[in-house]
């Protein structure tokens, strides 16, 4: 039985997670960092605790190597703004495949986050150290 599924090959901060009730509570059994404010989605995926099911994306339409869609710095708000000035149209929704086709057609505006990439990066390795109780009871931790 799989607790956990992700999607691969969706730029950062699009991709979804989808867990079961049961992975919420072996994660919350295990869990005993103190402080997470980033990588979480580890406990799921890293630790051994959990069936974890990775689906890929395939679909172009869908996909674009460098595009930042997470909002971590004033420069990713910049990206945001931008597409939705562009994208949006009052009383209606546009989707990723409508975003992505705007960056793709304006690929200077990349540029407006792309700096980050590295930093975020390096970030999340020296903030993601997951400390937990496994499967034999004693304390480990694994850093990302």
């Amino acid at each position: 039985k799989t607790d956990i599924v992700t999607v691969d090959g969706l730029p950062l901060g699009c991709a979804t997670k989808s867990f079961s009730k049961a992975a919420m509570k072996k994660v919350v059994g295990i869990y005993s960092t103190k402080k997470n404010d980033t990588g979480f989605i580890y406990y799921f995926t890293k630790t051994g605790m959990c069936k974890h099911k990775i689906i890929t994306c395939d679909d172009p339409a869908h996909m674009h190597s460098t595009a930042r869609l997470t909002l971590d710095y004033q420069e990713d708000f910049a990206l945001f703004y931008a597409i939705f000035k562009a994208c949006y149209e009052p009383g209606k929704t546009f989707d990723l495949k409508t975003a992505l086709k705007f960056l793709k057609n304006n690929p200077k505006l990349i540029e407006l986050n792309s700096m980050f990439e590295e930093e975020y990066w390096e970030r999340t390795r020296k903030k993601a150290v997951l400390n937990f109780k496994s499967k034999t009871g004693k304390t480990d931790s694994i850093t990302v």
